[in-house]
């Protein structure tokens, strides 16, 4: 599933970043991050799932839970590949626009956080502000970057809030 995705490529990333990794892991990561990447781009980026789901969420939605998600992959497999064609889908995705209130992706990471069901259960959008947060560490340009670090200081402001629910656990 979506939520279940993005850990997988944040994982692999943060693995190959660490130095950790030998140049056959490297190899042998980096080729299995973009094979994936190239399947959820085929897809349209639904997430495939077994069957009988087909897929399980989607990282192409106007919302917190999916812009971080499409965009750390582009910016991710761009960053490890240096194939520009995923640096133009990351900048074209960034600007399109879309869902309920007509917001582009990067308008919806700089809104940062925000949870559909319930105001302050937010954890389950951890992962997104993970990615929230890489994106922010990957981006060179000034602008763009700045709208992250908004996103980010949003999200926990909200995170925040949440602070005395968690204490009743």
């Amino acid at each position: 599933s979506d939520d279940q995705a993005l850990p997988w490529f944040y994982g692999l990333w943060r693995y190959l970043e660490s130095g950790l990794a030998t140049a056959a892991e490297r190899d042998r990561i980096t080729a299995k991050l973009v094979e994936v990447a190239e399947v959820f781009l085929a897809r349209g980026w639904a997430v495939p799932a077994e069957p009988p789901f087909g897929s399980r969420g989607h990282f192409g939605k106007f919302e917190f839970d999916s812009a971080p998600r499409l965009l750390f992959v582009c910016r991710l497999i761009h960053r490890l590949t240096d194939d520009a064609a995923w640096e133009t889908r990351y900048r074209e995705a960034l600007a399109e626009r879309g869902g309920k209130e007509n917001r582009s992706r990067l308008e919806i990471c700089e809104r940062g956080m925000v949870f559909h069901y319930a105001p302050r259960h937010c954890w389950t959008s951890c992962t997104c502000v993970s990615a929230l947060r890489s994106l922010w560490e990957m981006e060179t340009e000034a602008d763009v970057k700045a709208a992250f670090a908004r996103g980010l200081q949003a999200s926990a402001d909200l995170a925040l809030t949440g602070l005395p629910l968690a204490e009743q656990f």
